[in-house]
């Protein structure tokens, strides 16, 4: 895994009320552990894969995601 420093620093962290990583992660990323740190609210990639499951569903073409399925991902990709 190729690793690099985050432009996102705990300077700028400080001043932010909400942060969202776009990154899908099995894991809690740095940058949303650096923000629970400082009490931020935090938005994962996972969160908002699961929020475009319907729609990319929807766009491609396939039958709708059951309520009861998306709260199975809902599970299995949220930490």
């Amino acid at each position: 895994m190729v690793s690099f420093k985050s432009p996102v620093n705990s300077r700028i962290i400080k001043n932010c009320s909400t942060v969202i990583d776009f990154v899908l992660s099995d894991k809690q990323t740095k940058i949303l552990k650096l923000a629970k740190k400082f009490n931020k609210q935090t938005i994962s990639g996972n969160s908002i894969l699961i929020h475009q499951i319907p729609a990319m569903l929807k766009f491609f073409g396939e039958k709708e995601i059951s309520d009861s399925n998306l709260e199975n991902l809902r599970n299995i990709l949220l930490y």
